[in-house]
């Protein structure tokens, strides 16, 4: 979400999250009994509004520990929890690393064991829970002992969760602390500086985070310039060149181990009064750097003393914390290098693993900016913009986007949601492209949800941004928010159109996925779509798709399809050919088609409802659906058709607009358009499969004959319907006809022969119409 918020104090984010703990003490919730049905959003939004975060949370959970523990020291954790609503599930937990563990379970409480590949849980994690019931009267208040049995940075971690979804829950809230051999030693929140460096154990295997996204080098300009104010010993030969290798990684929260690529490395000399910048530049595919630079140290001071930093600060974007300062962690010195040599310093990560999130951020924004068109953010600019992501371990203020800073705000967990990341680094995108003009959203968005309307606007600023993140990640399925892929009309949940962010986003990732699911079978190259968005400063999907055609990209048929499998309809024709049925579901209750007749012939359009519904079907002669030709209005399982006589003096060959509505029912129907040409002058054989609905012959016949046309159907499923359709010459509203008209229908039921006798009023050529109710085989039409 776009959010201008006021100025605010940069205080320590683990400074604001008070309150969360253990052994019930004041006010205190009671045993939970049944689980709630899932909330419907739209009821609770008022209730739950957000005020910063990106995410409506009906539950505000806050944590601290009273104290930062030495080994062997008990500090005291409480945790309160604040309902909106009430909740009759709502399931508290804590989740507690391996260097501290509970003095006692607390009263309700369940503790259980389990491993763990969070980095900094170190291997194994205790967990509390209980499950009570929540109302908005009654704040909840635990508190409970907890002692250090380890040293080291570590993070513990609350969350109130309930089966009724995300937005019944609250967001995951992190307590960092320091656990030292001594008071001076442990702190509460982030340590100020450098992290030590520390290396990967040997094998460790190593992947990409998103290998869907091919490595881009990144631009260096605006690194940190090389710097140094040591006094040349004399005669030094600029030949004393020195290189040093090594490469970085982190572990994600999930313990898979991925490559920093194009992390800012900088190789310094260690001084006793300032140090000397010798080398800076950026990872590449594989976390790897080598440097190399000139090994005087001045006069009398040797070979350099080096050590390597991994800084979180690119070109573009750059992971930081509340002061404003990217994440460093740096290695250990090695003095006095030789001249000519090379030194690598191994794999290294950082050992403070409670920042190994701020380095799979940065992998993450990476990523996004390897896989965004053109060199910047906007590849219209010439000069790139940077976006800074501020996160702590124990951020509390988040998800959102603030234009004011060009800024990313995350919460302490988000970090492990990647898509996260990158949708709010699309807002960033989008206020870039916009030159700091981003849409005015005014109240749509407060709050607002994937599958839920909200407002032009808003669906448009943040479906794009949840498609950013879907496309970056080559994943439609958003983490516990819907799948824009597969919604589609009639998914439970979801509001359909133009002003439903999901459906937007779902509009754009069709437009340019290779699928053919329902009504999308277009595929558009991420240019048009991406050219489109930079050129056109627009404030609703509506107007992005008139930019569209504005700029000559496809706007017909075949892109509006995909629109329309995600519920916009922007006046989305589906085309019909001759012979090739369609089956679909309703919603909508009116769904759209056209066809046109190629031959000089009778032609059918015919809609097949499924067991126990009413569809009806109307033709029209304009795209606008203005001019209706004729349409068939029966009832319950009738299939209704319409005929067109375009033989010779009667409809000239041109396009119609079939529409199928709804009456009544469920399920799916099938419309099939049959307009082959073929004549029946004596014997016809036609296959017809389950999914036929009708085909149509020809049969010319004199003033005055008589005949019988008779279908034989070749297998008992079978169950066929004749009908005979006829016009007049000169008497145009007979030149289309709907079922009601025919001339002569026969029908007696499954596998039987029907026949129907017809003598003709003048010369001219009629329509034998066969409606094939079910089954498969193969029919045989007579004329005798």
């Amino acid at each position: 979400m776009h959010h201008r918020t006021p100025p605010r104090h940069r205080t320590r984010a683990w400074l604001s999250s008070i309150a969360a703990a253990l052994i019930i003490v004041a006010g205190a919730g009671t045993p939970a009994t049944a689980a709630p049905a899932a909330p419907t959003p739209g009821k609770i939004g008022a209730q739950c509004a957000p005020t910063h975060s990106e995410w409506l949370r009906c539950v505000t959970v806050t944590a601290a520990l009273d104290r930062a523990p030495t080994t062997g020291q008990t500090a005291r954790l409480t945790v309160t929890v604040d309902a909106r609503v009430a909740i009759d599930d709502l399931r508290v937990l804590v989740t507690l690393p391996s260097a501290l563990r509970p003095a006692a379970t607390p009263a309700g409480f369940t503790a259980a064991r389990a491993l763990s590949r969070v980095p900094s849980d170190a291997g194994e994690v205790t967990t509390l829970s209980t499950t009570v019931d929540a109302a908005p009267s009654r704040v909840l208040r635990y508190q409970t002992d907890l002692i250090a049995t380890a040293t080291g940075p570590t993070v513990l971690r609350v969350q109130a969760t309930s089966a009724g979804g995300p937005v019944l829950g609250s967001d995951e809230v992190h307590v960092p602390v320091t656990i030292g051999a001594t008071d001076r030693e442990s702190r509460l929140g982030k340590a100020e500086g450098d992290a030590e460096a520390a290396q990967t154990p040997a094998g460790t295997p190593v992947v990409r985070a998103n290998p869907s996204v091919p490595y881009r080098p990144a631009s260096t300009a605006g690194l940190p310039a090389p710097h140094s104010d040591d006094i040349r010993s004399p005669g030094a030969a600029p030949a004393q060149v020195t290189c040093v290798t090594g490469s970085f990684d982190y572990s994600d929260n999930n313990g898979a181990w991925h490559p920093s690529k194009n992390l800012q490395y900088q190789v310094w000399d260690d001084d006793s009064f300032g140090d000397d910048l010798l080398a800076a530049g950026l990872t590449d595919g594989a976390g790897a750097y080598r440097a190399c630079f000139n090994n005087d140290d001045g006069i009398g001071g040797g070979g350099q003393d080096v050590y390597v930093r991994a800084v979180t600060e690119g070109t573009q974007y750059k992971v930081e914390d509340s002061d404003d300062d990217a994440y460093a962690f740096r290695s250990t010195t090695r003095d006095n290098l030789g001249n000519g040599r090379t030194y690598d310093y191994g794999r290294l990560h950082t050992a403070d693993t409670t920042l190994m999130p701020a380095y799979h951020t940065y992998d993450t924004a990476d990523d996004a900016l390897a896989w965004t068109p053109g060199d910047c953010w906007d590849m219209r600019d010439e000069s790139c913009q940077n976006i800074d992501i501020e996160w702590e371990p124990g951020s509390t203020e988040g998800t959102y986007y603030d234009p004011g800073d060009d800024e990313v705000r995350l919460l302490a967990a988000d970090p492990g949601n990647p898509w996260v990341v990158i949708h709010e680094l699309g807002h960033g995108v989008m206020d870039d492209v916009y030159e700091d003009n981003y849409p005015q959203i005014g109240s749509e968005c407060s709050p607002h949800y994937v599958t839920r309307r909200s407002g032009p606007a808003c669906a448009w600023s943040e479906g794009f941004a949840d498609w950013f993140g879907a496309a970056v990640l080559n994943n439609p399925d958003l983490p516990g928010l819907g799948n824009i892929d597969t919604a589609t009309w009639g998914t439970p949940d979801w509001d359909d159109g133009d002003q439903v962010e999901g459906r937007v986003a779902g509009a754009i990732w069709d437009l340019l996925d290779t699928g053919t699911e329902g009504t999308d079978a277009y595929r558009d190259t991420l240019t048009n779509v991406w050219d489109t968005f930079l050129d056109h400063r627009v404030t609703s999907f509506a107007a992005y798709w008139s930019a569209r055609g504005q700029d000559g990209h496809e706007v017909g048929d075949q892109a509006l399809g995909s629109l329309f499998q995600n519920t916009i309809d922007y006046g989305f024709r589906r085309g019909l050919t001759d012979g090739a049925e369609v089956t679909a579901t309703t919603p909508p209750n009116d769904q759209n088609f056209r066809y046109d007749t190629r031959h000089e012939a009778w032609s059918v359009v015919a809609v097949r409802p499924p067991a126990g519904a009413d569809d009806d079907v109307t033709l029209f002669d304009d795209r606008a659906q203005t001019q209706r030709l004729e349409e068939s209005l029966l009832g319950v399982d009738v299939t209704d058709f319409v005929a067109v006589d375009s033989t010779a003096g009667r409809r000239p060959l041109g396009d119609y607009y079939p529409r199928m509505h709804r009456v009544s029912g469920t399920g799916a129907y099938t419309i099939e358009l049959a307009d082959s040409g073929q004549t029946l002058v004596d014997t016809a054989k036609r296959q017809m499969g389950t999914g036929d609905v009708a085909a149509v012959w020809n049969s010319c016949l004199t003033a005055g004959q008589q005949v019988t046309f008779t279908v034989t159907p070749g297998d008992p499923s079978q169950d066929a319907e004749l009908f005979v359709v006829s016009s007049t010459a000169g008497a145009p509203a007979t030149y289309v006809r709907d079922r009601a008209s025919a001339a002569a229908a026969a029908g007696t039921g499954a596998g039987q022969p029907e026949s129907l006798a017809y003598t003709a009023p003048a010369d001219g050529c009629v329509g034998v119409i066969i409606v094939n109710r079910a089954g498969s085989g193969t029919y045989t039409l007579t004329r005798s």
